[in-house]
């Protein structure tokens, strides 16, 4: 095992403040581990929580939206890597974010297994059980009322999937495909940026073939209108592929701006998400090549950490006005570092982030790679730490502005940091 330390000058103009000048970049795997033996990967699922009656995750307001249904079960879906007799792990929830107390949940899981990264990632469906967020602020914004034991229950399926994917490790070998699509709109400017392209890691094995779907759009669909429980369309994505005899699991991209598309007058609401989730399976499919894999040689993961600021509401947003009443909870709820975590799959990297990247944002923060390295940006891993804007879409304003709870320079951090962990 490997530390390193950077420290950039204390000087940096980045939020002004000493606090903040801490990145810790550690390789909690060797960077090269390589063999001749075959790498090994495992996938495995279990249902979430889904009471009707109980509050879904997303769409925040002052009363709990409850279920009283099911479209699809919400589910834990893990993934699980092997080299050398070392491990790594991304387990995804169809919750709308992701929580450290969820992730440290599963601290004990991993090192009874030898497990030496871990990302726990939300798959941001508005459409998940809600219920295990505690506090006001956490309730009105995203979860809905807290339910006693909901968080224990969503660690437990989160573990019953990872075991599920330890049982099924096979050797395996890897590829990267890419995809055009044009699903995705920009909703801060319906002719900004929008996603068109998808990424697919694409592992052999075989009891069917493991596909991690890369794609930034939210996964919002079904309106707040709506009151069953759904993975949204990442649950017909992966239903599609099940269907043609595929394995798969969601990693949302960086989708701070990226809407779906409107339905239209024709469609009803189950048809729309149909549409959207189809045609996504549709670019996965068409896009697989016929060659191209290679033997997993590599594992190595690295890990980027900073200090954040107090958050500090942009000036005439909503929580801004309401600041002498909800400060408190907001400090409280928001944790006051940020840790991207990198895992690298030979020439293959992931950065998982905490928070959810503009799309602009996030292809900046992809260009700190190598070209010809692919590169996934992954939101919502381990933590919601808010959005993250270029300085430019902060000093725009907007609904994601107001959700940037550490200010325009974060966008400077997280390309610093992650310029350190590319290099490192």
């Amino acid at each position: 095992m490997r530390y390193g330390t950077i420290c950039k000058p204390c000087e940096s103009v980045l939020f002004r403040t000493s606090t903040l000048l801490l990145v810790v970049l550690s390789a909690s795997l060797p960077l090269a581990v390589e063999s001749q033996e075959l790498g090994r990967v495992g996938f495995g699922a279990a249902p979430l929580p889904a009471p009707e009656g109980d509050p879904l995750g997303g769409y925040g307001g002052l009363f709990s939206r409850n279920a009283r249904g099911t479209r699809d079960t919400p589910q834990a879906r893990a993934l699980i890597l092997e080299q050398s007799e070392r491990r790594a792990a991304l387990v995804v929830l169809d919750i709308v974010i992701a929580r450290p107390d969820l992730r440290r949940g599963l601290d004990g899981w991993a090192q009874q297994n030898h497990v030496e990264l871990l990302a726990l990632i939300a798959s941001h469906t508005h459409s998940g059980p809600g219920g295990y967020l505690d506090g006001w602020l956490a309730e009105r914004l995203s979860s809905g009322r807290s339910i006693e034991g909901r968080g224990e229950e969503l660690i437990a399926a989160a573990r019953l999937a990872l075991d599920a994917a330890l049982a099924d490790l096979q050797e395996t070998r890897v590829r990267v495909s890419t995809s055009d699509v044009s699903l995705a709109v920009n909703r801060r400017d319906g002719a900004g940026l929008a996603a068109d392209r998808l990424a697919v890691l694409h592992f052999q094995h075989p009891a069917g073939d493991i596909l991690a779907v890369h794609y930034a759009m939210h996964p919002t669909v079904l309106r707040p209108s709506s009151r069953l429980y759904s993975g949204d369309y990442p649950a017909v994505l992966q239903r599609v592929l099940g269907e043609r005899g595929f394995r798969s699991l969601f990693l949302p991209g960086p989708m701070g701006d990226q809407a779906p598309p409107e339905r239209s007058g024709s469609e009803t609401r189950d048809s729309h998400l149909e549409r959207v989730g189809q045609a996504l399976a549709e670019a996965v499919l068409t896009g697989l090549p016929d060659a191209g894999f290679e033997v997993l040689t590599r594992l190595g993961s690295r890990v980027g950490r900073f200090e954040l600021p107090a958050p500090n509401g942009r000036r005439f947003c909503a929580l801004w006005w309401l600041r002498p009443f909800v400060s408190g909870s907001l400090t409280s709820f928001l944790s006051d570092s940020l840790e991207i975590q990198v895992l690298d799959l030979n020439q293959i990297h992931l950065a998982l982030l905490p928070l959810e990247p503009s799309l602009d944002l996030g292809r900046d923060l992809q260009a700190n790679w190598p070209p010809d390295e692919p590169t996934f940006v992954v939101s919502h891993a381990n933590d919601w730490t808010g959005y993250a804007l270029t300085q430019q879409e902060y000093d725009t304003g907007g609904y994601e502005a107001c959700l940037s709870f550490h200010g325009r320079d974060l966008a400077d951090r997280l390309l610093e940091t992650s310029e350190a962990l590319s290099r490192d």
